[in-house]
């Protein structure tokens, strides 16, 4: 459970694509900038995630599963899927999937007069045009030259153009929005004071909500129990130290959070896949 965090508001290209393979837990990534492969890499971890900037999913081949606010949907070839703002969301197949990841920069979006914050759109969107411009989008970040950035935006912008007219709908606040948005919240609280002593009990009652009744919603939200998701984000920063420090192994567990060296390896195990002296091996 993370929140993405994308860097677009001064990029050329205000725009993210890339190819993904899922099957079972693990991910394979291929991004695309400027008019190339950029670079790829494979990931075992399929955590729910989420973000501001609207995303769209394009489906090649293969079905799966879309894990939405807490609600599964089937996704199949030939559709696209909307992920919209700040919606919890993770894309899972035990046959096996590959999709395209288009994630569009609000500001851009908004530039054109289309706030992606102020609408919402269908999880699925089974039109012949949309997904002709959403093919147009992929197929000028392939094109290399002097007009590859244009290419892209005007490619974009048509895009954004035909759903928003003729998919959006306004965004209404209902309790589902703020029973989700209050789970957010929960993470952006857990992922900022992680390495102190956290508890349920305080997560809860800064909720607003009892902890029962709390605890369900985080659970239905996210997949996961308020404890599972403080042991992952602490086992994230314990990642970034591991890989990007010369700190020894008690020290990131102290660093990150954690109780013990015992408690910390255990933990790291179960939620990674491999100990904490295997990050750099």
């Amino acid at each position: 459970m993370f929140y993405e965090f994308h860097d677009l508001a001064h990029a050329k290209i205000p725009v993210i694509l890339h190819f993904d393979e899922v099957q079972n837990c693990e991910r394979n990534y291929t991004f695309f900038k400027y008019g190339k492969i950029t670079h790829k890499k494979t990931t075992k971890e399929t955590y729910v995630n989420w973000h501001e900037n609207i995303e769209f999913f394009y489906v090649t081949k293969g079905s799966g599963t879309l894990f939405l606010n807490g609600f599964e949907h089937a996704i199949t070839e030939n559709n696209i899927y909307s992920v919209n703002s700040n919606e919890l969301h993770n894309i899972s197949s035990k046959t096996g999937i590959s999709y395209y990841c288009l994630i569009l920069d609000n500001s851009f979006c908004t530039f054109l007069g289309a706030n992606m914050e102020k609408y919402t759109f269908p999880t699925c969107i089974n039109d012949e045009t949309s997904i002709k411009l959403f093919k147009n989008i992929t197929d000028a970040f392939l094109v290399r030259g002097t007009f590859r950035e244009i290419s892209i935006k005007s490619a974009a912008s048509a895009f954004i153009c035909h759903i928003t007219k003729n998919f959006s709908k306004p965004t209404m606040v209902t309790k589902e929005y703020i029973a989700t948005q209050s789970v957010r919240d929960a993470i952006k609280y857990i992922k900022e004071n992680a390495t102190t002593d956290l508890s349920v009990e305080n997560i809860c009652h800064i909720s607003g909500y009892s902890k029962s009744h709390f605890s369900y919603l985080f659970k239905q939200a996210t997949g996961m129990t308020i404890v599972d998701c403080i042991k992952l984000t602490r086992c994230q920063i314990a990642r970034e130290l591991l890989r990007n420090s010369n700190l020894k192994i008690h020290e990131v567990a102290e660093k990150s959070g954690f109780s013990g060296v015992s408690y910390f390896t255990r933990t790291y195990k179960k939620l990674t896949g491999h100990l904490p002296s295997e990050e750099n091996s």
